[in-house]
């Protein structure tokens, strides 16, 4: 059936053959079956005007007729300016075309047998591309707003691509090179067999690219909103990649919500979900940025983000690793790296300006980090084997620049470190590895390091450095200032630090420093009271231990409680062992003990007010032990040789006792 000013030219030559062309308006239709023994079959549906529509169908020219293929095409428009090209060869083909508005594109080519391609337009002006090469191929393409375009090669065998793109008019703008703006744009390249390709748009200015090679491959995009970016590339066999973008913007220039997914090997999994909803007012503009690069087999990421400006950047080499990213807020930033196998990563962000870091080499390892709210930083630096690291930070804006901070590095294998910081989390951030007051850095070298930090309040610092192996570390500040600094040298030396300090004013402080160097030292240390000010060389003294262990088996116990206590403890030799107990309810307490040697053994304890002691003890086998209590106490004792023994009991007010011994 035609109309006036409509054209139609069927040529067929075969057998079998059927061509059924309906025409209205000033329209062009031309199909040319040809093969010997072809059974093909063409309908061209034309309503409106200025459409053109070419259909090419080439069988395989088999001997029989009886094993003629069968190549379908089914081409309807509607509307005026519509072009549709398809063009089939080999067998057993199927080619399904609808336009049902002005302006539309369609350009199918299928080379093989057993494929078969589906395309719909229902709004004007969109663009199809199909490129089907081999056998048993699926294309379903469907566009239902206008100007959008779909691109898809399939190479191989057993391949699906199905692409389906829906818009409304955008606020964010991509100006295309043709001048049009608020254009979709969809790609999927398939090489090998059994690979899958699903992208959905709905919104203006999406854009979505998908490339499979090898076989066995999953690849889905779901685009909505506004000026969203996915591309997944995916080399290997049975990977696994799955993006879902919501992109919305209430400015210009537009802010795009892009992810880049890379997979090179066997069996690898990444899914990204993306929501870029947020209001922004100024003229920088920001991405939501995700990279995602895995390399080797079974490797597995996940990746939810949301608010401004999130970006990940995650890279996996090696067999067997997992990392579970969550972000949420402002400026969260992640960079995960994990190389070796086994490894995992677990991060958390929610909160403003967040920057998370962990690299991992080696097997086996785990890193959690868990962050919320203000000034947040965590770095996880991992190298060796067995290694874990938690992270938790919690800070909501509690003054001292609503702090954070956490930084661990451990080598070796076996290492444990387990960071918590609540609170300001600490008084100053760090920031690109660089602070001026950091917050908890644990460095620990060697295999079967433990290192534990609890930290409660604002502007708690806490520095843990450990060398060697077995040696366990465990610091708990609880209050609104504090320091700590623990470094440890040898095997199996053991820390342990508790310090209570809520200090009246922002001056307020503790500290704890405590050096450990040779094998199976033991240090402990106590602390409450109020803190004022607080310095080793200068202030007003308040809560300060210094404690400095060389040698082998040497043990500390110190607790102190109340105000001005200070003491200084430095043991040298094997064996040696001090306690200083200074009571609550003391003030102006003093503490200096000096043991030399070997086997020497110094008690103190202190109550009251002004009281100090100072001790030194050099050779084998000296013991002395001072008791102070009531007021103006002072106790001097110098000891050096072997098997001086020196006790001072004092109670009362305004004492004063001096022992100096020397020789044997």
């Amino acid at each position: 059936m035609q109309s006036a000013a409509a054209s139609a030219g069927v040529t067929q030559s075969g057998v079998y053959n059927t061509s059924i062309i309906d025409q209205s308006g000033a329209s062009t239709a031309t199909v040319d079956q040809s093969g010997t023994h072809a059974r093909n079959a063409s309908r061209i549906t034309q309503a409106g005007s200025n459409s053109v529509a070419e259909v090419d169908q080439d069988g395989s020219n088999l001997a029989a007729p009886a094993n003629a293929p069968t190549n379908e095409s089914l081409v309807a428009q509607f509307g005026d300016n519509n072009r549709a090209f398809v063009m089939q060869e080999g067998d057993e083909n199927f080619s399904s075309t609808t336009q049902n508005d002005d302006g539309g594109s369609i350009f199918v080519n299928q080379t093989g047998t057993n494929l078969m391609s589906n395309a719909s337009q229902t709004d004007l002006g969109g663009t199809i591309y199909v490129d089907q090469f081999g056998e048993r191929q699926s294309s379903d393409v469907a566009q239902t707003s206008r100007f959008q375009t779909a691109r898809v090669r399939q190479e191989g065998s057993d391949n699906t691509s199905d692409i389906d793109q829906s818009s409304v008019a955008g606020i964010g703008t991509i100006t295309m090179a043709d001048g049009v703006t608020n254009v979709s744009y969809a790609n999927v390249n398939q090489s090998g067999s059994g690979n899958d390709s699903t992208i959905e748009q709905t919104g203006s200015s999406n854009f979505a690219y998908v490339t499979q090679s090898a076989s066995g491959n999953q690849a889905t995009i779901t685009q909505s909103g506004d000026v969203t970016s996915a591309i997944i590339t995916q080399s290997g066999s049975d990977n696994r990649s799955n993006v879902t973008q919501t992109g919305f913007v209430t400015n210009f220039p537009p802010f795009l919500t892009d992810t880049a997914i890379i997979q090179t090997g066997d069996r690898n999994q990444s899914d990204v979900v993306q929501d870029g909803a947020w209001s922004f007012t100024g003229d920088r503009a920001f991405d939501n940025t995700v990279r995602s690069l895995q390399s080797g087999d079974d490797n597995r990421s996940f990746i939810d983000q949301a608010g401004l400006d999130p970006r990940a950047a995650l890279t996996q080499s090696g067999d067997g690793n997992l990392s579970d990213i969550d972000q949420s807020g402002t400026n969260n930033f992640s960079d995960i790296l994990q190389s070796g196998n086994g490894n995992t990563s677990l991060a958390m962000q929610t909160g403003s300006n967040g920057v998370l870091s962990v690299v991992q080499s080696g097997d086996d390892s785990k890193s959690t980090v868990t962050q919320s709210g203000d000034l947040n930083y965590a770095a996880v630096d991992q190298s060796g084997s067995n290694q874990t690291s938690t992270i938790t930070q919690s800070s909501i804006n509690r003054t001292f620049s609503y702090s954070a901070g956490a930084s661990v590095t451990q080598s070796g294998a076996d290492n444990v470190s387990d960071v918590n910081q609540s609170g300001a989390g600490g008084f100053g951030n760090f920031t690109s590895g660089v602070t001026a007051s950091p917050v908890a850095n644990v460095v620990q070298n060697g295999v079967g390091n433990e290192s534990d930090i609890d930290q409660t309040g604002i502007g708690n610092i806490a520095f843990q450095t450990q060398t060697g192996d077995g040696n366990d570390s465990t610091i708990l500040q609880d209050g609104a200032d504090g320091e700590t600094r623990v470094a440890q040298t040898g095997n199996e030396n053991f820390v342990s630090a508790t310090q209570t300090v809520t200090g009246p004013n922002f001056l307020s402080q503790g500290r704890i420093l405590t050096v450990q160097s040779g094998n199976e030292n033991r240090a402990t240390v106590t602390q409450d009271g109020i803190a004022t000010d607080n310095a080793f060389d200068a202030g007003t003294p308040s809560l300060a231990v210094y404690t400095n262990q060389v040698g082998d088996a040497n043990v500390l116990t110190v607790s102190q409680s109340g105000t001005d206590d200070v003491a200084f403890i430095d043991q040298i030799g094997l064996s040696n062992a001090t306690t200083v107990k200074q009571l609550t309810g003391g003030s102006a307490n003093f503490v200096d003990s000096d043991q030399t040697g070997e086997l020497g053994l110094s008690e103190i304890t202190q109550g009251g007010s002004q009281n100090r002691a100072l001790l030194s003890q050099g050779g084998l086998e000296n013991e002395s032990y001072i008791t102070q209590s009531g007021m103006m106490n002072t106790a001097d004792v110098t000891q050096t040789g072997t098997g001086a023994i020196s006790t001072i009991t004092q109670a009362g007010m305004n004492n004063t006792a001096t022992v100096s011994q020397g020789g044997n």
